[in-house]
């Protein structure tokens, strides 16, 4: 079956189309807006990229900052992130993942100062049209 709305997520935000665009049309944006459209009208299907979406603002909510292990957990579940497990020890070294009380990936990333305020914002970006 067709599902015309599947294509915009496609999209991994490389802005290879900007750079090559011959026109000022903005490709980022316009699907940026075809995916909040989805989220907004209820019809964005549950797969991997419509849940790394929903997982990283989830992060931002929950702690203030982007929780790349969380994300890949939250949009791939537990089995589909033994295919990162490469890219997530380079990511350990890197600081990217953090540890608490021995236990990887289940909320271990320290929290924000100020998170209260990056929750308002959220809530400010999520309720206002642009």
């Amino acid at each position: 079956t067709f599902d015309a709305g599947a294509g915009v997520w496609d999209c991994v935000k490389c802005y290879e189309c900007a750079e090559a665009c011959p026109k000022e049309i903005n490709p980022i944006e316009k699907i940026t807006k075809l995916h909040n459209m989805q989220f907004e009208q209820g019809i964005a299907k549950s797969n991997v990229a419509t849940r790394h979406a929903e997982g990283f603002l989830r992060g931002m909510k929950k702690s203030g900052y982007l929780d790349e292990a969380d994300i890949v957990v939250y949009s791939e579940g537990y089995l589909g992130m033994y295919k990162h497990l490469t890219t997530a020890f380079k990511m350990m070294k890197a600081g990217k993942i953090h540890w608490q009380d021995g236990v990887p990936f289940i909320d271990s990333m320290p929290k924000i100062k100020n998170l209260s305020e990056v929750q308002k914002l959220i809530e400010i970006a999520q309720t206002n049209k642009l």
